[in-house]
């Protein structure tokens, strides 16, 4: 038993400075901006751990969420109010309305951006409803988190090589990464993407009753909290709008666009628009994602004035 005491009190004297040390370091250089005390940049692909982070801290009175298509958008850039950016990469119907849910409680407005293929189960198959995080699993993922402690190693050495931060105040990523691409190789090629969406979003289309239901539900909240909800379809590049006419797809489309609009009679159509007529609107390699010069006009000239009707 004295052994197994000296043995124990050994252990605890190397285990705990240990953890404490990573518990600090988590904590003062926090990579994923949890705690307010990021100072050098999140260089961490940390979308969804980011947005929710500062959603509260950042002053502003109104929201908008989508997928990746509007993740890069600074919110600095457009009208009238006080924008956070709470788009996430491949953010699925059930995680929008959740932290709708759960962040836009007494702003002023907030704009959902959707489009056809985030209806499709077999591309993105129905997740459990968004939880926010709670006191415990910060604890475990953000402070006595090994894994964390490596991002924090990490976030000291490429702000000391001063590489580029990935996300940035409001909630909104960094372009530069694709800046850097296209500037390698300045010429316009969607032959990959395109592959890779026929392949895959475009493919099997299993559509998603449950998903339109949870539109129906968040509208009603945002109604009883006076938030004023505005609903938009992304602007869609015409090399992939031959996908939503296909045999295996048009009537999906078809069933997409009437109950959309049976939900939302203001829905702001942005499917075919101006905005989605020239290339130029789009990333060099990338059809899917329009840039962010293109997303600021189409909110300060088309969403933005039906906000304010």
């Amino acid at each position: 038993m004295s052994e197994m005491q000296r043995y124990s009190r050994i252990l605890l004297w190397i285990t705990v400075p240990v953890l404490g040390f990573v518990t600090l370091v988590n904590y003062f250089i926090d990579p994923f901006g949890r705690f307010d005390n990021n100072r050098l940049g999140i260089y961490t692909a940390s979308e969804r751990e980011q947005r929710q982070a500062t959603a509260r801290r950042w002053p502003h009175d109104a929201v908008f969420l989508s997928n990746s298509k509007l993740s890069m958008q600074n919110p600095a850039e457009l009208d009238d109010f006080q924008w956070y950016n709470m788009a996430v990469s491949g953010a699925r119907v059930e995680e929008l309305t959740g932290m709708m849910r759960q962040y836009v409680r007494d702003q002023k407005a907030v704009v959902l951006g959707l489009d056809f293929w985030m209806f499709n189960e077999s591309y993105q198959p129905v997740i459990k409803e968004f939880r926010p995080t709670s006191w415990r699993s910060i604890m475990e993922r953000y402070l006595v988190n090994g894994t964390c402690f490596i991002k924090s190693v990490q976030t000291v050495m490429k702000w000391w090589r001063g590489e580029p931060p990935i996300s940035l105040p409001g909630g909104y990523s960094n372009r530069e990464l694709i800046n850097r691409i296209e500037r390698e190789n300045p010429e316009r090629d969607y032959g990959a993407i395109k592959d890779w969406f026929s392949r895959s979003m475009a493919a099997n289309f299993v559509y998603s009753e449950q998903r339109i239901q949870l539109l129906r539900a968040i509208k009603v909240e945002m109604a009883q909290r006076n938030v004023r909800l505005k609903v938009f379809l992304h602007p869609e590049n015409r090399e992939l709008q031959e996908f939503v006419r296909t045999p295996e797809n048009a009537g999906h489309y078809l069933r997409f666009q009437q109950e959309i609009r049976g939900i939302f009679p203001d829905l702001i159509d942005l499917t075919e628009s101006d905005y989605a007529k020239y290339e130029e609107n789009f990333f060099l390699k990338d059809p899917i994602h329009y840039t962010p010069e293109t997303s600021t006009r189409f909110f300060n000239e088309a969403i933005i004035p039906k906000l304010k009707e």
